[in-house]
């Protein structure tokens, strides 16, 4: 794209030569000759203080904020009012040049597994861009649409927020084709003010859904019943975990196999589909009945869904079986925690053969409710017949008092460290479990005889 170009789209001014750039940066780190720089404002930093790294690396133009210190030194650069508004405005025009057909999944947990699921599928029928990570924020996703090549025949785009109208925005950046809500759960629920909030947040995916594009609904969610009106004029596809008459697919024959496999199947009126999935967990065989009702959607034949499923492997910090010390076994799912994520884990935990044991850290962004929740965790755990309990951090005494006066308490990591190994017996196996910001993986490392990072 031409510099003058780019300016327009985001409704900036170009000064200086105009010229053709070849990529989108926002990080000098992984910047390349050629690449035109956004200096983006973070809350930590502010990429304007990079722009000279920037040009010593070879990027062909800056884009900067007015009244910013850049001065004509630094031409050819192109001056806009709000960069992180610019780079959404220049994702979006380049979007608008394909034609992908395109996928937006969002939801309290599970909206990761299910785009790499999706994305697995959709990958045996045509290129497919997919979601990095979970880079799926007002900077993730436009980073993501940027990414997109003419031979892309899918995209499956993964939608986060921590506040009400950021779904909204991101949603109307990719327009999709196929909109998906996996749940809606008290997670983040700080920047939402209530579970309604989150709803109401994570229906806006729906405000960028193409005029015949299709909106997938969970019927297991209670909160689907309040986005009719968002659905009015669109088509519908159901999914449930059991038949239901106003479903269009649903599960089956679920079981659990020693060595961590999950069989089920996927029913339709028209089709039965015999699964295998290498995930542990029967969330798990959840996300896969709603990632095969993307797939189907987007009209992919029957024998993908079953592959793209099989070919699904697990993924550190998310259920990941590991072996430990002692001959424990590990279940390491420190990736994050929210209630219905933390409860899933302790569900599958207590279908485990043996002595079974759980290391909880913090659940972050719960708000005044914090409390509440994690004592409700405890109570879960006790209700699951979990054998033991560690909680650490500053709701542990919470965990504590929801499990029972057994439970173990540490305030920070630096205590458990020193002691996790020897608390528990040979062979029991050990579910970790806590907040991105509550670095559980660090107990794992401890429990698997790894150095800390």
């Amino acid at each position: 794209m031409m510099l003058s170009e780019a300016a327009q789209h985001m409704h900036g001014h170009l000064k200086g030569e105009d010229n053709d750039f070849s990529s989108v940066s926002i990080d000098t780190r992984n910047l390349n000759a050629g690449t035109l720089y956004l200096a983006i404002k973070g809350d930590k930093y502010d990429g304007h203080d990079f722009v000279e790294q920037a040009l010593q690396k070879g990027a062909l133009a800056c884009v900067v904020e007015k009244y910013s210190a850049i001065n004509e030194g630094h031409e050819p650069f192109v001056e806009v009012e709000d960069t992180r508004i610019a780079l959404g405005l220049l994702a979006s025009a380049w979007k608008k040049q394909y034609h992908p057909l395109c996928v937006a999944i969002t939801g309290s947990s599970g909206k990761t597994t299910v785009k790499e699921m999706v994305a697995s599928i959709l990958v045996l029928a045509g290129q497919t861009l997919a979601t990095k990570g979970n880079l799926n924020n007002d900077i993730g996703v436009p980073l993501t649409l940027l990414r997109l090549k003419e031979t892309d025949k899918f995209a499956v785009i993964e939608l986060g927020a921590s506040a009400e109208g950021e779904i909204e925005y991101t949603s109307k950046l990719v327009c999709p084709d196929v909109a998906l809500i996996t749940n809606i759960a008290p997670a983040h629920i700080e920047g939402f003010g209530s579970i309604e909030g989150i709803s109401r947040a994570k229906s806006e995916i729906f405000d960028g859904l193409v005029g015949d594009g299709t909106a997938i609904i969970n019927l297991d969610e209670p909160f689907n019943t309040e986005w009719k009106d968002k659905l009015v004029n669109k088509t519908v596809f159901r999914v449930s975990s059991d038949f239901r008459d106003d479903a269009d697919l649903w599960l089956d024959n679920i079981s659990f196999q020693e060595e961590g496999n999950s069989v089920f199947q996927i029913k339709s009126r028209k089709s039965v589909l015999d699964i295998r999935l290498k995930l542990l967990g029967e969330h798990n065989a959840h996300n896969a009945l709603l990632a095969a009702a993307v797939a189907k959607v987007c009209g992919v034949k029957d024998e993908y869904i079953v592959k793209g499923l099989e070919n699904i492997k697990p993924v550190s910090g998310r259920l990941n079986p590991l072996r430990g010390i002692n001959n424990l076994k590990i279940i390491d799912d420190t990736y994050n925690a929210n209630p219905l994520s933390v409860k899933a884990a302790l569900n599958l935990l207590s279908s485990c053969t043996g002595k079974t044991a759980v290391i909880l850290g913090d659940m972050a962004e719960l708000g005044e409710n914090s409390p509440e929740l994690h004592q409700e965790m405890g109570e879960w755990a006790a209700k699951k017949n979990i054998h033991q309990l560690v909680a650490i951090g500053k709701y542990a005494k919470y965990v504590a008092k929801g499990f029972g006066p057994q439970s173990i308490i540490y305030l920070n990591q630096d205590e458990a460290i020193n002691q996790l190994p020897e608390i528990f017996e040979d062979g029991v196996t050990v579910l970790v479990k806590g907040s991105r910001s509550a670095q559980m993986e660090n107990i794992v490392n401890i429990l698997v005889n790894r150095e800390l990072k």
